[in-house]
Order: structure tokens, then C-alpha cells, then sequence
């Protein structure tokens, strides 16, 4: 008799039956015949740069050019491929919360959602966008030379001058209108615009309507909403996200394939926030890995877009039911870094490292009854 011991997480048909664990493991398969061949270790994190501050989360990095950008607490801090640092002047107004960041060739624009304003990154400084008819923003991409944000509680989304973040007209938004539905993300992936809502997605095209550059797709409009603004992300060429039936999709073109399996779904069900949700992307020989972490519930979920199978991630070996550390990524000087959710470390993602900071990675393995 066969034992089917390596696997993913959680493949039987309903929650309580034939439930296998895969956690800190991912499975390998024969690329030819499907045939699934090991279990291979996750990464280890080795410190890239320790900024010696604790319990202050590292709430985003963006490479851009010769430098990697780190928001810790309220401060910004540039490193080069030397790990030389500077302290950026300037201020966000808020120490914890998710951020988006996006830049066009001169400028990092920050969205603070806590905080409800958006900073410019110029040089060495952070400036606060003092235009006033820049809105409360709920997210951020760039597209095409504008920075483009979401505004809160409406259906609207708004663009910048070109080139210029700091600069915003009172008649440079547009509206997701297909069905009354406030819009809550914005992503850009290839050229076009997809605009997230509760309820309903849809994307837009730039036309160079100088009015409104941007307009709708016709057929694009999708009945499937985000349930976490901060889990959509590009990845294999399409866009993953959470839904708001606590479903993983993937787009499949425009349509919105379910990716989680039920299992996976009873498991997010079960938490009792899930809008916090953040996901990111990296993608490893030939792996390419969909990362999202339920901050509220203390637990990480990982999508092999390589092989359709998921793992959960942890941190913790006391703990292994418990998070990932990582909080968010960025890929700087040919590596895969990631900022501490915790405290303020980025770290290296190392395949031949068995540490978690030095702690030891946990590996679990349960197989079907």
C-alpha cells in the first residue's frame, strides 16, 4: 500500500476529512508527468540590515533605482547595496498601519491608510501632499505617469499631475460605475487598471482622453469584490487576491478563478478579521509564491503558482500554527528581502538557511488518515 505522504495543505473534501498539514514545506513535482516528487524546506531569514529598533514594524519596502526604501514606525530610511543609511527628513503622521507605495521616475509617492494622507519621497526628504483637492486615499498604483489613489467611502478614483505627485486637480477622477460599489483597491497590471470594490471589480484602459485618460473596458466588469484592499498582487502574469467570500482568486484574463481549495477557505472563515489581510509575491527557481498573512489571525498562507499547491508558513517553532515574519517584500541588488513585522530588521530570504533569526525553522508534515 502507498502512503500519499508528501502533499500540500488541507486537499480532502471537506474540513474534517482527510485535512493534511504542510507547514514551513513545499512540494516539488515533475514538471512532465505531474508526479509529485519532495518536500523542499522554505526559506530561512537572515538578516540584511538590523536598524536596532524594537517592536516598531517594518510597514513597507520599494527598491527603486540604486536604493532600497524602508518605512519603519513613521520614518523613512534609504539603504544602497552597501547597507549605508540614510534618515530621510520628514514624517508620516502615523507609527503603525498598512502603507502603499508606488514611484514614477523621480518620485516615491506613500499612501498611509491610517493616517488617510499621501507623502511624496524626493531626494532625502518626505513631504506631506498639501494640494487640496488631493483626497483621503484608501490605495495607490501608478500607471502610465499618474499615481493613482482610491478615495475613501466613495466610488471614485483620482490621478495625479504627470510626473508630479504633488500636484492633484479637483476634475481628475473617474468612477467605478458598473453597480453601486464603493471602490476600495487599485492595481495596475499590464497597462490596464483594475479597481477593486466590495462587491465588484472592474478594469480600465487609458484611452488619452484628455478629460479622463482612463476609461472601462467593455466586458471587464466582474460580481466578485476584494475582502482585503491590501492582499491583491502581481504575480504569473495575472492578479491574486482575497475575495469577499473569503475565496483566493486568480484572474484568469477577466474572470476571477477560485484557486484556494475548500479547506483553505473553512480556515479563513474561521478568523474573525480578515480585511487586514497583506499579500506579497516573489517568485524562486522557478517557483513563483503568492504570500498572504492574516495579521489578526497570526497566520501565513502560501500559493505555489508553479504546482497549485498551498503551504502555511511560520516563524515560530514553539508555536508553528503562528505567522511568518515576513511582512513585506522587496526585490533589491538581486535578492529577496523582507521587512520584520515585529521589529525593525530586513531580512534575506536564504533557501540554504535553517533559521528564522536564528531561530529554528519547524517543518510539519500531516498526511491523510
Amino acid at each position: 500500500m502507498n502512503i500519499p505522504f508528501v502533499g500540500g495543505a488541507y486537499l480532502g473534501r471537506s474540513p474534517n476529512v482527510n485535512a493534511q498539514e504542510c507547514v514551513n514545506l513545499y512540494p516539488v513535482v515533475d514538471r512532465e508527468g505531474g508526479k509529485i516528487l519532495a518536500l523542499y524546506p522554505t526559506p530561512g531569514l537572515k538578516v540584511w540590515h538590523d536598524f536596532a529598533i524594537k517592536y516598531e514594524t517594518v510597514r513597507g519596502l520599494h527598491a527603486m533605482d540604486d536604493y532600497i526604501y524602508a518605512v519603519i514606525g513613521d520614518t523613512v530610511y534609504r539603504l544602497d547595496v552597501n547597507k549605508s543609511v540614510t534618515t530621510l527628513t520628514g514624517t508620516l503622521g502615523t507609527t503603525s498601519g498598512q502603507i502603499w507605495t508606488e514611484n514614477n521616475p523621480t518620485q516615491i509617492m506613500i499612501v498611509d491608510i491610517e493616517g488617510g494622507k499621501g507623502y511624496i519621497v524626493s531626494g532625502t526628504a518626505v513631504s506631506q501632499i498639501t494640494d487640496p483637492d488631493f483626497p483621503i486615499p484608501t490605495s495607490l498604483t501608478y500607471q502610465d505617469g499618474y499615481f493613482i489613489v482610491t478615495e475613501k467611502d466613495t466610488e471614485k478614483i483620482w490621478i495625479s499631475a504627470l510626473n508630479n505627485g504633488t500636484s492633484w486637480d479637483a476634475l481628475d477622477y473617474g468612477s467605478a460605475e458598473g453597480a453601486p460599489d464603493k471602490a476600495k483597491a487599485v492595481i495596475m497590471d499590464h497597462r490596464e487598471l483594475w479597481i477593486y470594490g466590495d462587491d465588484t471589480g472592474e478594469v480600465f484602459y487609458n484611452s488619452g482622453d484628455p478629460d479622463f485618460p482612463f476609461e472601462r473596458i467593455q466586458g471587464s466588469f466582474q460580481q466578485v469584490g476584494i475582502g482585503a484592499p491590501k492582499s491583491v498582487v502581481r504575480l504569473d502574469n495575472s492578479l491574486f487576491w482575497l475575495d469577499d467570500g473569503n475565496q483566493i482568486r486568480r484572474a484568469d484574463g477577466y474572470t476571477p478563478m477560485i484557486i484556494s481549495t475548500p479547506q483553505i477557505s473553512y480556515q479563513i472563515d474561521q478568523y474573525n478579521t480578515v480585511n487586514d489581510a497583506i499579500g506579497f509575491s516573489y517568485v524562486h527557481e522557478g517557483h513563483s509564491f503568492y504570500v498572504i498573512t492574516f495579521p489578526s489571525a497570526n497566520r501565513t498562507w502560501v500559493y505555489d503558482a508553479a504546482t497549485g499547491f498551498w503551504h502555511r508558513r511560520s516563524s515560530f517553532p514553539d508555536d508553528p500554527d503562528s505567522r511568518w515574519r515576513a511582512n513585506c517584500y522587496a526585490y533589491f541588488d538581486h535578492k529577496h528581502l523582507v521587512g520584520d513585522f515585529e521589529h525593525g530588521k530586513i531580512y534575506e530570504l536564504d533557501h540554504n538557511l535553517y533559521t528564522d533569526d536564528g531561530n529554528s525553522i519547524k517543518a510539519v508534515r500531516t498526511t491523510q488518515a
